[in-house]
């Protein structure tokens, strides 16, 4: 319906909005407040759903939101997004008093960073079927895996720790490098808990090597050496 498309479009533009007016927190407070509002959305098209039917899925500007509900005995099935190719694959471990449980994954591209190329925001909340409340997931002992699309120089998978306000990984292991279904760059990664996720690489700017200085560099016979040096004779005579 149009309804969800127009709240998802305003939910995209509020994260592009905060990109470069804001700290890299409050950033994230941002995505993070849409991503909760998106499972909402995605919660809600489920509203009329039969277990094992084809995922819903709705998206405008630079958030998706891909929601299914399943069987609690064919949770293996997991999600994947057709559009963006980020997808899930639930644990064995997981155990609900109810038959069905909706699934629901929300994806934020790229919301940038300082210092950081990211490769988006991936969240993952399980409900029993019909249900308003997300299920609290943690310390599984068989690990849930998901893929996000990323650029080919992310190299890690990271969750945001609100209560220690900063990025960690516990919890949280980075397989590798894989594509997509599509054939699209991405990464894999596992997890004993569900939370908000993202891929980053750390990007260091304006860095010198040893190698970079050297005594010739400051040398008289280093024409811009001699240049700068005449000037400031120039400038204390």
């Amino acid at each position: 319906s149009a309804l969800p498309i127009e709240i998802v479009g305003t939910l995209g533009n509020l994260i592009t909005a905060s990109k470069g007016r804001q700290n890299s927190t409050d950033q994230l407070h941002t995505a993070t407040a849409a991503g909760r509002a998106s499972a909402n959305i995605g919660s809600a098209l489920l509203s009329a759903a039969l277990p094992g039917e084809r995922p819903s899925e709705v998206g405008s500007g630079n958030l998706t939101i891909t929601s299914r509900r399943l069987s609690s005995r064919g949770l293996a099935s997991g999600l994947q997004s057709l559009s963006t190719g980020a997808a899930v694959n639930l644990s064995s471990s997981l155990n609900f008093s109810t038959s069905n449980v909706d699934l629901v994954t929300t994806f934020s591209t790229d919301p940038t960073f300082p210092g950081n190329t990211s490769a988006g925001i991936y969240s993952i909340d399980i409900r029993l079927a019909g249900s308003t409340n997300s299920e609290s997931v943690s310390n599984l002992s068989n690990p849930i895996s998901f893929v996000i699309p990323a650029p080919e120089e992310v190299n890690s998978c990271v969750y945001w720790n609100s209560t220690l306000q900063k990025y960690a990984n516990d919890g949280l292991r980075f397989i590798g490098r894989t594509t997509t279904a599509t054939g699209d760059p991405a990464i894999l990664c596992e997890t004993t808990h569900l939370t908000d996720f993202s891929g980053e690489v750390q990007i260091n700017v304006n860095t010198i090597s040893a190698e970079d200085i050297n005594a010739k560099s400051f040398s008289i016979t280093n024409p811009v050496m001699a240049i700068c040096l005449g000037i400031f004779m120039l400038y204390i005579v």
